[in-house]
């Protein structure tokens, strides 16, 4: 089934940051997946609805052409073992659907997650930037070097962060915590 939540734009009164997040929430049952071009992130089949949310960020949330931004973000609201009870999400997962171009992809990724932690949103909980990329980049060490420069620079903004890189597919299992 085919998404439509994001066909038209937001009608955003809501003036708080976390307000126009919730505003921008997928309430189709294709919240569990993100898919462009032939690359998809899953989040794992049988995991609850109700502990998962999906928000297009690029284009919908963040529509400025100010600063680059990731194309998805996924909320996952709490441990689906039931491991947590104080109510805040768990994790928020970025998500870059990208060509080529990885390291314009990690710029993405760092960007939102900037924008997010300058909000206040990230303090407490756990982050994950997640590239999808078509082709493998070159390893001339711009893109190892722009991954170690990410994860030293949220590693003292958030809770915990991890970058998880994968051709074509990846799929997130939140009872895991594990990509595939």
């Amino acid at each position: 089934m085919a998404c439509n939540c994001f066909n038209n734009p937001p009608q955003l009164t809501e003036k708080s940051f976390k307000g126009k997040i919730d505003g921008c929430k997928c309430t189709c049952d294709s919240r569990f997946k993100a898919e462009e071009n032939g690359r998809s992130f899953h989040i794992e089949r049988g995991t609850p609805i109700n502990i998962i949310d999906k928000i297009k960020v690029d284009g919908y949330l963040l529509n400025s052409n100010d600063f680059k931004k990731c194309d998805y973000l996924f909320i996952i609201k709490e441990n689906p073992k039931n491991d947590t009870d104080d109510g805040d999400p768990i994790k928020y997962i970025f998500v870059e659907l990208k060509g080529t171009e990885v390291t314009t992809a990690v710029k993405q990724i760092e960007s939102t997650i900037d924008i997010f932690c300058n909000e206040g949103i990230l303090r407490n909980v756990y982050v994950d930037g997640v590239l999808v990329f078509a082709k493998y980049p070159k390893n001339d060490g711009t893109y190892r070097k722009s991954l170690a420069s990410l994860n030293n620079k949220f590693s003292r903004k958030v809770k915990k962060f991890h970058f998880e890189h994968k051709g074509i597919k990846i799929t997130y299992s939140p009872s895991k915590n594990k990509y595939s």
